[in-house]
């Protein structure tokens, strides 16, 4: 197990043990000792000076209030000065407010008050105390009671839509609700009291830790996800990272880094009593931690390994990259410190992604983007950071998104990789908290930029990456999306929605079609050179080896997909001995609960998916059949010949209709007919030679609209091109009566296009031959009822159709020849 990297170990600034810590806004460090004193470090850890002294009280706890301006350096304070909102916990009762401008004091509590938390839009502040008692106080000044337990509340943590608060008290974790009137939900949690707690705003897990030194991570269900070893000492504080896939965990002179699964990554061991309080940096680089011996603590944050088909970039040691061939087994060193803008300061990296061979690395000051896999063989593109803060890099094809705060609220910079800034998107008015932005709420392709907008996810936004302009209109979410992915590659951009219900919808961006897919999905990773997309469901790894075949097809998705079974413990999670003592619906829910509902997808690249398993954290990997990578390969070079041979000798039924749904996005007539043929699909195969036989190509488009269920556009296509008797025509098949009467008297008097038929008595004479078939009577639509005495003859009209398209199939044949014979003669 690797260590943390330690920056700065302060033991003399303070003469008693240090109670808070807090990042400010501009990444410098506020301290809050038992000796009165508040001090501000440097982001580097350079004490710069006293603040102020308490000498009446003692603080207990630190919260900043969040704030959107980001000034336009990190770097350039030199003396202590406050340019924050600080709410400080004391034990006298009160909470006080330093601010820039001044430091007043409100009683909240008649005991000492143990824990304040801001709300993540700064308009409430909630307070816990020794007195049993949580409290809000709002924007407007009032003090309002929202819980009273019989035991001390030692932390607290609001819910990412601000209007639910998670508390502790004793062994047990409350969730309370706000805006309704609905009983909070209270279970046990811990076999000693909980003196610790943090709830993460973009996953959604509660984590804890208590005198019975284990750590845990919840559900706000009350589900346990996790129980950790037993440490040899209480666990006395946690704390989530922005990003959500990690947190930290503090104990008597250890530090542990763990994933969103809680598994430990990272184990730190320092001379400095029991952690009181961690805070991480709003950068995810650094967290300050305050120890029980007067120490300040300064460590920084490793990046996560990431991977790349056979490569894996991972830090080593601090400023130095290295990229492993895992199948070769070699590896490159790269070192930040010759491509760094700053020589008199070590590189420290906030965020490192790898995609469609180039590495990007944003460092403090500067962005690296490396040309993957001889990393070293070409100088890096450097480019300067839009913003000091980067909340996210996401990496496409020919593009890489920068998601930075900044004075203007969020803005999404989209950078070519040789430094080119392409277009500039600013979400800020969409989303304004920077925990809401992870890799799961932001993704990006070749074409679009798509978000989740605000902490309900209810909204999704698709932005065109080129003009940096909304395409369409916002997507609406009623269960509120929980994560997006759009395809890397191919020409229907689809972005796969999973909702907060586990359900997955499809949307197809270019055409503005959706539809719901799955109802139980646990993760999704789309592949990077193919629109296959990987699916965690049922217990078992799906393949869609052609998502957008749903739109085309209009089947279930399951005719599309390759199933895959995954190694997975079917052991139901155990609670480490308090099981009995949990609530009853969290006991339950907890038993029935197995690990195998929380596995995550991490790659999908070549034939081969990784993912990550709840029950250990141990990264696996599953080989998929290639076939499905070699058709999307032959379809998009339009070398159909060579997928039929393809799907011919695997007789595979899910490339066969993935094949069929192909050949009719690019109008392949003949290679679906065959697809469909194999599959023993007689009624599609009967459609497709009625579609080839349809003598002109607006007709075509139509009925290969109508095959998608699309009616009504393949009417407007009828319509524009002049072919008002096919329009009626599919009105009754659909038996929309009075749709097809409507077309037939706007064309009354004048001929249907080059038709002489009466469409009038075509359309009445086709009703009265399905009221003869029916033996019905003209009672239910009064529009036929004008034209009951009206007498036709369909079999003339039917007859006279016939001739008519006779003749217009011999004129086309007629013009395909002489074209023939004039690009003949042009060549001779």
């Amino acid at each position: 197990m690797s260590k943390l990297n330690l920056v700065k170990l302060d033991c003399t600034s303070h003469t008693d043990m240090v109670h808070a810590v807090e990042f400010g806004t501009n990444q410098e460090i506020y301290t809050f000792g038992d000796d009165g004193i508040i001090n501000q470090f440097s982001y580097t850890g350079n004490l710069l000076g006293e603040i102020t002294k308490l000498s009446e009280t003692f603080v207990t706890d630190c919260h900043r209030a969040p704030q959107r301006r980001i000034p336009t350096s990190i770097t350039n304070k030199t003396q202590a000065s406050i340019d924050d909102t600080l709410a400080i916990a004391c034990t006298d009762g009160t909470f006080r407010l330093l601010t820039p401008k001044r430091f007043s004091k409100k009683t909240c509590h008649s005991g000492a008050v143990l824990c304040v938390r801001w709300s993540w839009d700064g308009s409430q502040l909630a307070t816990s105390g020794e007195d049993g008692h949580l409290m809000i106080l709002t924007k407007s000044g009032e003090s309002l009671k929202v819980a009273k337990t019989e035991s001390p509340i030692f932390a607290l943590s609001w819910g990412a839509s601000d209007d639910q608060i998670a508390y502790c008290f004793g062994n047990r974790i409350a969730i309370r609700l706000l805006n309704v009137s609905r009983k909070q939900n209270v279970w046990h949690a811990h076999s000693g009291i909980i003196l610790t707690l943090d709830w993460c705003p973009s996953n959604g897990i509660i984590a804890t830790g208590g005198e019975d030194r284990t750590y845990r991570l919840w559900t706000k269900e009350g589900l346990n996800l996790y129980t950790s070893r037993v440490f040899p000492y209480p666990i006395t504080s946690i704390a989530w990272a922005p990003d959500g896939e990690t947190f930290v965990v503090g104990s008597f002179n250890t530090i542990v880094l763990c994933d969103k699964f809680g598994w430990e990554k990272h184990l730190f061991h320092e001379d400095t009593g029991s952690i009181e309080c961690l805070r991480w940096s709003s950068n995810g680089m650094r967290v300050a931690a305050g120890g029980c011996n007067s120490t300040l603590l300064i460590v920084d944050i490793p990046p996560k390994p990431v991977r790349w088909e056979n490569y894996v970039v991972s830090q080593e040691t601090h400023g130095h990259l290295n990229v492993r061939d895992v199948a070769l087994d070699t590896t490159e060193t790269i070192d930040l410190n010759l491509h760094h803008r700053d020589p008199n300061s070590i590189p420290s990296i906030q965020h490192m992604c790898v995609n469609a061979g180039h590495l990007v690395v944003v460092t403090q000051n500067q962005i690296l983007s490396f040309e993957m896999p001889n990393v070293n063989a070409n100088p890096p593109t450097s480019i300067g950071l839009p913003a000091p803060l980067i909340v996210l890099c996401v990496l496409a094809p020919n593009h890489f998104v920068i998601v930075s705060s900044s004075q203007a609220g969020l803005l999404c910079t989209v950078f070519s990789y040789d430094g080119k800034t392409i277009s500039e998107i600013n979400i800020g008015s969409y989303v304004s908290n920077t925990s809401s932005i992870t890799k799961a709420t932001v993704t990006t392709n070749h074409t679009f930029l798509a978000f989740i907008e605000g902490s309900d996810g209810k909204v999704v936004r698709i932005f065109s990456v080129q003009s940096g302009k909304q395409h369409g209109q916002p997507l609406r979410v009623d269960g509120g999306a929980a994560e997006i992915s759009l395809s890397q590659k191919g020409k229907q951009s689809m972005l796969a929605i999973v909702d907060k219900s586990h359900s997955l919808e499809l949307y197809a961006v270019r055409v503005g079609e959706r539809m719901k897919v799955s109802s139980v999905v646990d993760s999704i990773k789309w592949h990077t050179t193919t629109d296959q997309l990987a699916v965690i469901m049922e217990n078992a790894l799906s393949v869609i080896v052609y998502p957008f075949g749903v739109f085309v097809d209009a089947t279930s998705i399951t005719k599309f997909r390759h199933v895959y079974p995954l190694q997975l413990s079917s052991n139901p999670l155990q609670l480490g001995g308090i099981g009995s003592a949990m609530g009853s619906g969290a006991a339950q829910a907890t038993a029935n609960m197995h690990v195998s509902e929380n596995v995550s997808i991490e790659h999908f690249y070549g034939n081969m998916v990784f993912y990550c398993r709840a029950s250990d954290g141990v990264t696996q990997c599953v080989g998929t059949k290639p076939y499905g990578k070699m058709l999307h390969e032959a379809a998009e070079n339009g070398r159909w010949e060579e997928a039929t041979r393809l799907c011919r000798y695997t007789n595979d039924k899910t490339l066969w209709h993935s094949y069929g749904a192909m050949s009719l996005e690019a109008k392949e007539l003949n290679s679906a007919a065959l697809a469909y043929s194999s599959l023993e699909d007689v009624e599609k195969v009967k459609y497709i030679s009625h579609i080839k036989d349809t003598p002109t190509p607006e007709g075509k488009s139509a009925a290969l609209l109508v095959f998608r269920r699309k009616p009504d556009e393949a009417e407007k296509v009828y319509l524009s091109a002049g072919l008002k008797r096919e329009a009626v025509k599919l009105n009754v098949r659909l038996f929309r009566w009075e749709r097809a009467l409507e077309i037939a008297k706007e064309a009354e008097g004048e001929s249907g296009g080059e038709s002489q038929v009466n469409l009038l008595e075509y359309c009445v004479g086709l009703r009265k031959r399905y009221l003869g078939m029916t033996h019905k009577k003209e009672e239910d639509l009064e529009e036929y009822q004008a034209y009951t005495d009206l007498e036709v003859d369909l079999m003339s009209i039917k007859n006279q159709i016939k001739e008519e398209k006779a003749q217009k199939k011999k004129a086309i044949r007629k013009a395909r020849a002489a074209q023939k014979e004039k690009r003949k003669v042009e060549e001779d």
